[in-house]
């Protein structure tokens, strides 16, 4: 999807804690509703980058969005973007271990898919691309009925 002109990426993460305790899944605008109003209450931390990786989860039946923000490398440019990542509990800064295992994967495969397309305008025409995940990590399932 796209927010003011940038492109996100957005997982919605499938635990032990039911995302449609805290989204409605047959009101396929909730979700995007939820990031339009996390994007203008944080304009200024998340208005950096290029394009940004979200994913989405409930902690205690509260709306958790982890930001991963991918921007220019002027350091070692070959090695890829910088990222920066922010956590919010509802739409507030929320100080939390940022990452884990599957998110670590996630960000690992898009990356690699990232390199293998090259242009960054392809890499973010989606559905057109989506990396490879292990088959128990496999997007089969929409969350909207």
């Amino acid at each position: 999807m796209k927010v003011k002109g940038k492109t996100l990426i957005v997982y919605l993460i499938k635990d032990e804690n039911r995302l449609e305790n805290i989204f409605d899944r047959s009101d396929k605008k909730s979700i995007l509703k939820h990031i339009r109003t996390l994007y203008k209450k944080q304009r200024k931390l998340l208005s950096q980058g290029m394009y940004h990786i979200v994913f989405i989860w409930n902690l205690e039946n509260r709306r958790m969005t982890d930001v991963w923000i991918h921007n220019v490398n002027t350091i070692a440019a070959p090695s890829g973007p910088l990222q920066k990542v922010h956590t919010f509990r509802d739409f507030e800064p929320y100080d939390i271990e940022i990452s884990s295992g599957d998110t670590l994967i996630v960000l690992a495969r898009e990356e690699e898919l990232r390199r293998k397309v090259i242009r960054i305008d392809k890499y973010l025409q989606r559905p057109k691309y989506i990396p490879d995940f292990p088959f128990d990590m496999q997007p089969y399932e929409d969350f909207f009925v």
